[in-house]
Formats: structure tokens, C-alpha cells, sequence
């Protein structure tokens, strides 16, 4: 089962919009509700302290039949966390999340993208997406298709990543090794309509800024 978690950063109504189009299960992160709604959708749960879901929102999705859950504000997750978990739980096999990038708190964007290494979602398909962006982690390996002049960036998360070997990128690796905290995998280039990489030995954040919508 797909499902789309929307979180409460910066959002284009036209991109959570086609990202709907694909779910199975619509899970809102507190003010993620606003952005489903915006996109012409509706939540099946919405999860968090409610401190930036508008009120109106909230009552039309409750209306509307969304399960609301309600947590404290003093908890040990983010509510975006607390989304991720909830369409776990009730059965996603696959996730793209909204709203993670931009907005004013620089902490939720990175602890949003970390959410990507979180274990329980090991064996699950799971992307961050926004109108631009597409944001995945690969333990083995990976391909996508784009476009020449798209820019991708490779970064080693949690450790070095051996064994790297790329195809279809502008600067190549073959058998590299991408150091953790090293910017060697900033701004590479597709060079056609097809790239990937394979990694041996860690865990690679990969980050494909498309150049057209």
C-alpha cells in the first residue's frame, strides 16, 4: 500500500496534488492537513499536537471523516516522525513524503531527511518529494530516470560508503569510496535520461533536483 505523509514545510499545491493522486492512505503531520487540503485532497489521519493545523481545516477534515490524533507537545518525536509511524502501521509498503523542505524551522528539514535512515523503515520504499526534489536512501543500489543537466548529489550517510560505482552521471565513481561528511557527490550532472549507482559497503542519501517540472 502507497501512502502520502504530509508534514508542515513548504508545499506546492499542484506537486502534493499529483503525489495524491497515487495514495492509498493520506496521513497529515499537524499543519501537513493544510497542504492536503490546499491540494484539493483529504486526510484519512492527522497526527501531532495540532499547533499549526488551522482549526478550520481541522474541524472540515474531521467532517470529512480523518481520524485526529491528538499528542502532547512535550513527546520524544517529532510529529512528522508520528506520521511516518502511523502509516507504517497501518500497513505501507511504500511512502512519499510532502511538506518536509523549506519553512522556518532549519531543525524539522534535517530531522525530516534523517527520517529517511530511521530503522523501521529499513524495508520500505520511502522518498521525500517536492516540486523540484526528489530525496531517497540506498543501501545497495539505485536507478532513476530525469533529464540531461539534472543536477544529482550523493551523499554517505552514517559512515563512508565503499564499493560506489555510478552510471549515467557526468562525474563517474568506480569502486569509490564517498567519505562521510565529504562534498566529493555534490553536484554531479545527469548526462541522459537514465542514471544510478550501486554501493558495496554503507548507506548513500541521494538528492535529484530536476531542471523541469
Amino acid at each position: 500500500m502507497h501512502a502520502v505523509v504530509a508534514l508542515g514545510g513548504d508545499a506546492d499545491p499542484a506537486h502534493v496534488r499529483r503525489a495524491l493522486a497515487r495514495a492509498q492512505l493520506v496521513i497529515a503531520a499537524d499543519g501537513g492537513a493544510a497542504h492536503v487540503e490546499a491540494a484539493g485532497g483529504v486526510c484519512d489521519v492527522i497526527v501531532g499536537d495540532q499547533d499549526s493545523v488551522p482549526a478550520a481545516s481541522l474541524d472540515r477534515a474531521r467532517a470529512a471523516g480523518a481520524d485526529i490524533r491528538e499528542f502532547p507537545a512535550a513527546k520524544d518525536a517529532t510529529d512528522g516522525e508520528l506520521a511516518v509511524r502511523e502509516a507504517l502501521s497501518r500497513g505501507a509498503t511504500s511512502i512519499t513524503i510532502v511538506g518536509a523542505l523549506g519553512g522556518p524551522r532549519v531543525d524539522h528539514l534535517l530531522a525530516n531527511v534523517g527520517l529517511l535512515a530511521h530503522p523501521d523503515l529499513r524495508d520500505v520504499d520511502a522518498t521525500i518529494e517536492d516540486a523540484a526534489h526528489r530525496i531517497w536512501l540506498v543501501g545497495d543500489a539505485s536507478s532513476w530516470r530525469g533529464d540531461a543537466g539534472d543536477c544529482v548529489t550523493l551523499l554517505a550517510v552514517g559512515g563512508d560508503a565503499h564499493g560506489v560505482t555510478t552510471q549515467g552521471l557526468r562525474y563517474p565513481l568506480r569502486d569509490g569510496v564517498l567519505r562521510h561528511g565529504s562534498s566529493l557527490g555534490v553536484s554531479n550532472e545527469m548526462t541522459g535520461r537514465e542514471a544510478g549507482f550501486s554501493v558495496v559497503r554503507g548507506s548513500v542519501l541521494v538528492i535529484h533536483e530536476r531542471q523541469s517540472g
